[in-house]
């Protein structure tokens, strides 16, 4: 399950393409039909049902709710008030949903043409415009305005570019809507290949594995906030205002069952009032979601018919994901296949643009060899298609990817399978208690500390794997949640309220408004002993491993260039009387350089160093660099508890054994885990040993729960190099300490930039950038590296190298070879493998396959098989067609995390708005000569924002003991403590301000200011009224007319206005600068002259009442 956003003006391609699919609004929901277009929309949600809203969402509809924030039928709803002689804008009140869509920012002139220019086209085209169509569509328009301000052309691009940035901006929108996705591939595949009983089943089991979804989220993830700064959080009453569109296909027109939810942001808040939903919530708590319909999903599909599951490797490193068990691979591959074919042609069609023109190719030419790809990769223009075209077309897919026997009998073939499991899961053999200990391992493996959200989420992923497609028993997943919180070993670290609560502070559940739901915050007992032991090994003191006239001989002897700084860590690392130590340093500070005197200082002292790596290919690259053997800290520790259990075995053994005086280095040990660290360090104490640890903490974080390194260092347990060895061009070494350490967001790429060393512009165009700066330096001989965040774009640049290798004649496809996620390699391509295989030795067994060391293609064998040499020592071995199928993918670029550690010549880094600070440092610190980066931005992003951004996103993972400190400062924050000061004044005032209201008018009179929208503008006049020395009741008395406000579409801002006027008149009465005579007298003064002044009056009055007295007897004058 995504979510995505929807923001003021953007809801018309809902209205056009969600609603309308390929602009055609297709038949209801069905297993066959020859109607082009997708299903209408629908209603859902308990807000839907109470407003009366139900069956087929209107297009006035979407446009009223999506778009302006209103109700749904506020057409109707005006129309009705108006006719009963209501106002318009009491029409428009009766038609709203709480608080106007806020504009806010005003597009300028040459936005609103653009956005004019685009909406045209696109409904010309019936179709979103695709990212290079929008480009080019931006352009024209740009330089017809420019020639009509200007009354010229513009000289080139890069002066039209420079008018484009100026006359428009990044516009921020008001979010009117969130679009909720939900599809699941084993749904699609099922739904596309069985018959119409099997359709019918598929559509069924998605629409209540959504809507089930959908009742958790309006029970669990809505909530709004009041108060300054939004500080206090409300459940709001559950209830979605919610449409649903179901669609056939994805973009590519594959297979993708899937329905499109999109939410309104108008919530009820506990008061009954419509509020915004506080997004915040609604999206920590996506993933239980999803881990929620997919549970169900494959719950509900597997007991309907008759199906198992099994866990499947899809991305290498990442999470394993549940398939259906018994569908042929194939079928997976040939519905994955459309958007790489399309890729994969356009790329050959650029190279052979850039080879036959000397440039890339722009504007109109690029969008016509995107066309030309999608035109050879598919018959047929993408248009609004039936859904029986579709059966047809995707099984004619499926029977040229297989065979029509596999196709025809897909569902029996998944049914044998099931039936044919010889381990069926038991539910009278669920046992809750085992349950929670194995999801408390998951969630603690992965994470220091975590929350109630976190821990659903693993439950639900265990249920999923475990039972294989069986139904859960109900509430299993949150019976195994609370078995984990009250679990022994683990421990809340939310800190206590600082104030006592109060009654109308606190939720339904006794937690303050003032934190965020679900933010009570767990850690295990265990994580935080091995924290505290780590820092406790730190200030133990122990015999040095050398003698300081040992290392001084070999020291003297070390011949190479070290600086200051690395001698000063080499001497400590073996001189120090510290159980622990960990050595710090910046990319290319020559951390290893500094080791292999430490490995000369050790072996000279009788002593052993031992190299450990948190993987196999850091560990290789460790152990070649100090010329010694070294392991990964889970290798480590497993042979150690081996050599326990089986007694000394001097032929065996001797690589694991431990003496006192070894060393024991753990390079890359930000990436190790807390855990594994603290077990390493408990064995080498044992042994009379100690422990080393050389990394960097702000490279990438470990995937265990770590954090550990940071911790260590803070608490003075490190000694850091400054000076760094590895760039060539002077100030890239500065430069890279400040994108490391700055804290100024805004100057982290200052260097970067002036050097011309970060350019910007569209993703398409960046991949074309980086791959083409890449092959540039290739064939000028120099070393080179390709980096991106994700895996599709490493795979898009590995595929667009492969095609580049061909037709430079390095690759031979005459033989192909299967790899993962349907990419093919030929003689000469670089392969990775991305799993570690022991068994599989080279070089006489002292080196072995692992997880991302690369491979040269030398031969294909028939059965598949391939013989591939190491690019790195050489090596040769024979890798099996199913390895090469489950854990090869084409090597020319890299993931970030496959990158750390690399040294190259040049660096080719891509990176978007969604990069991290540490990703983006460590692929700007890989090349030696340069180190470039390209910024793929959207249309309207500006780069000093998306760099800025880049900067303030941090991925540090913090220790349990750390977390625990910024928890408590977070909570005692002066801005925080603030803000929940000011909320509590305003709500104590708006409580005894309506008191008030309501004793001086009644109850009743006073409820129909309560309940108006203008109430809290009422409340601050009162108040500044009262501050003003006012007295309020009579104030109020003499202000509220007796005939009331009956006619007043909102008698509250009447009667704000009102006090206002009251006040301000009285402000000008005391800015009158006429004399007063009785300013100096003083207050028994005045009330003495107010007795007098009284007197004399009822003097006065009894005269006039005897004047009065007297005229009544005169004679009446004559009128005519």
């Amino acid at each position: 399950m995504a979510v995505k956003g929807i923001t003021a003006g953007r809801e018309r391609y809902y209205r056009r393409n969600i609603a309308l699919g390929d602009g055609a609004q297709g038949s209801a929901p069905t297993v066959s039909s020859a109607v082009p277009g997708v299903p209408p929309g629908v209603w859902h949600g308990q807000a839907a049902r109470a407003l009366g809203l139900s069956g087929i969402v209107s297009d006035a509809q979407m446009r009223a709710l999506f778009g302006l924030g209103m109700h749904p039928d506020a057409e109707a709803l005006v129309a009705r008030e108006l006719s009963e002689g209501a106002s318009l804008k009491r029409a428009m009140k009766a038609a709203r949903l709480g608080p106007a869509v806020p504009r806010l920012a005003e597009l300028s002139p040459l936005d609103k043409e653009i956005e004019q220019v685009l909406a045209h086209v696109s409904e010309q085209l019936c179709r979103p415009l695709t990212k290079a169509e929008t480009r080019s569509v931006r352009l024209r328009t740009a330089a017809h305005a420019f020639e009509t301000e200007y009354h010229r052309a513009p000289a080139d691009g890069a002066e039209l570019g420079r008018y484009l940035a100026a006359r428009t901006g990044p516009q921020r929108r008001a979010v009117t809507g969130y679009d909720l996705t939900f599809s699941n591939e084993e749904l699609s595949l099922l739904f596309a290949l069985g018959g119409p009983d099997v359709r019918r089943v598929v559509l069924e089991v998605l629409a209540q594995a959504r809507t089930e979804t959908l009742a958790w989220i309006e029970h669990h993830a809505l909530a709004v906030r009041t108060g300054p700064g939004g500080v206090a959080q409300q459940r709001a009453q559950p209830g979605l205002l919610a449409t649903v569109y179901l669609h056939y296909e994805s973009r590519a027109g594959d297979p993708m069952v899937h329905e499109h939810v999109v939410i309104s942001p108008r919530v009820k808040g506990p008061d009954g009032r419509w509020r915004n939903l506080d997004s915040r919530l609604l999206l920590r708590d996506v993933v239980a979601a999803s881990e929620l319909f997919n549970q169900r999903s494959l719950e509900l599909i597997c007991s309907r018919l008759a199906l198992a599951t099994e866990e499947a490797e899809v991305t290498p490193g990442q999470r394993p994901v549940m398939r259906i068990a018994g569908i042929d691979p194939r079928l997976r591959a040939a519905f994955a296949q459309r958007g790489n074919a399309v890729r994969t042609m356009a790329d050959a069609l650029f190279d052979d643009y850039r080879r036959r023109h000397g440039r890339q190719p722009h504007g109109r030419a690029r969008y016509g060899l995107l066309e030309q790809a999608r035109n050879q990769t598919r018959s047929a223009k993408r248009q609004a298609r039936s859904l029986d075209e579709l059966l047809t077309a995707w099984r004619r897919r499926a029977i040229a990817a297989t065979d029509r026997k596999a196709v025809d009998n897909l569902l029996a073939t998944a049914r044998a399978t099931a039936r044919a499991a010889t381990q069926q899961p038991d539910r009278a053999a669920f046992d809750p208690a085992a349950a929670a200990e194995e999801v408390l391992a998951a969630v603690t493996e992965r994470r220091t500390t975590f929350r109630r959200r976190h821990v659903l989420a693993e439950a639900r992923r265990y249920l999923m794997r475990t039972l294989a497609g069986a139904t859960a028993q109900p509430r299993a997943a949150e019976e195994i949640t609370d078995l984990v919180l009250a679990h022994r070993d683990c421990l809340d670290i939310t800190p206590p309220e600082i104030n006592p609560s109060h009654p109308d502070l606190v939720r339904a559940d006794g937690t303050s408004i003032y934190r965020p739901i679900g933010s009570q915050t767990y850690t295990t007992h265990s994580l935080l002993a091995a924290e505290n032991r780590l820092l406790a090994a730190a200030r133990t003191s122990v015999i040095p491993p050398v003698g300081r006239g040992t290392f001084a001989r070999v020291a003297a002897l070390h011949r190479g260039p070290m600086d200051t700084g690395q001698r000063a860590l080499a001497s400590s690392f073996v001189l120090s009387e510290q159980l622990l130590l960990a050595g710090l340093g910046p990319a290319g500070a020559g951390k290893t350089t500094a080791m292999k005197l430490v490995a000369k200082a050790v072996d000279a002292a009788g002593g052993r160093l031992i190299p450990l790596a948190p993987s196999s290919r850091a560990a290789k690259v460790l152990g070649d660099d100090l010329g010694r053997r070294a392991h990964t800290l889970h290798s480590w520790l497993h042979q150690r508890a081996r050599l326990g259990r089986a007694g000394p075995d001097e032929a065996a053994d001797k690589d694991f054994r431990l003496r006192p005086g070894d060393v024991v280095l753990i390079d890359e040990a930000g990436m190790a885990g807390t855990l594994l660290l603290e077990k390493v360090l408990a064995d080498a104490a044992a042994a009379g040993a100690v422990v080393r640890l050389l990394g960097d903490p702000h490279q990438l974080a470990a995937v265990e729960a770590g954090g550990a390194l940071r911790l260590i260092a803070r608490a003075g347990g490190a000694i850091e190099l400054d000076q760094l060895h590895r760039f060539r061009v002077p100030g890239e070494a500065d430069a890279s300490l400040i994108l490391r350490d700055s804290a100024e967001t805004r100057a982290v790429f200052d260097w970067y930039r002036d050097k011309g060393r970060i350019v910007a512009r569209t993703y398409e165009a960046m991949c074309d950038a980086v791959f083409t700066a890449w092959a540039k330096d290739l064939d000028k001989g120099l070393t080179s590296l390709m980096t991106a965040a994700d895996t599709a774009t490493v795979t898009a640049l590995n595929r667009r190298a492969q095609a580049w290798h061909i037709a430079a004649g390095t690759v031979d496809t005459r033989q192909t070879a299967h790899l993962r996620a349907g990419q093919r390699a030929h003689v000469g391509d670089i392969i990775v493998t991305r799993l570690n295989r022991r068994r599989m030795t080279v070089r006489g067994g002292r080196d072995f396959v692992k997880n991302g060391d690369t491979w040269r293609v030398q031969k294909i064998l028939p059965d598949g098989d391939v013989v591939v040499r190491h690019t790195q020592h050489r090596g040769r071995i024979r890798l099996p067609a199913p390895y090469l199928a489950a854990q090869c993918e084409l090597g020319y670029a890299s993931t970030i995390h496959r990158a750390q550690g690399m040294t190259v010549d040049t660096s080719h880094a891509l990176a978007s708005a969604r990069s991290n600070r540490e990703g983006v440092y460590v692929q700007l610190t890989r090349g030696m000569r340069t180190n470039r980066l390209y910024v793929a931005i959207e249309d309207g992003d500006r780069l000093d924002d998306v760099l800025a951004a880049i900067a303030a996103r941090r991925r540090d993972q913090l220790s349990a003991t750390e977390s625990i400190a910024a928890l408590q400062q977070e909570i005692s924050a002066p801005g925080q403590l603030s803000a929940e000061f000011t909320d509590v004044a305003e709500r104590a005032t708006t409580a005894r301000l309506t008191g008030l209201l309501e004793h001086t008018l009644g109850p009743d009179e006073a409820a129909v200011f309560l309940a108006a929208d203008a109430y809290p503008a009422l409340i601050r006049a009162l108040h500044t009224a009262e501050r003003a020395g006012f007295d309020l009741p009579r104030l109020v008395g003499d202000t509220v007319p007796r005939r009331g406000f009956g006619d007043a579409d909102d008698p509250a801002a009447v009667l704000t206005w009102r006090l206002r006027q009251r006040m301000q008149d009285s402000a000008e009465a005391q800015q009158d600068t006429r004399p007063r005579p009785l300013a100096a007298l003083t207050l028994a003064q005045l009330h003495t002259l107010t007795r007098l002044a009284a007197s004399h009056r009822a003097v006065a009055r009894e005269a006039l009442k005897a004047a009065d007295a007297a005229f009544t007897h005169l004679p009446a004058p004559v009128t005519t």
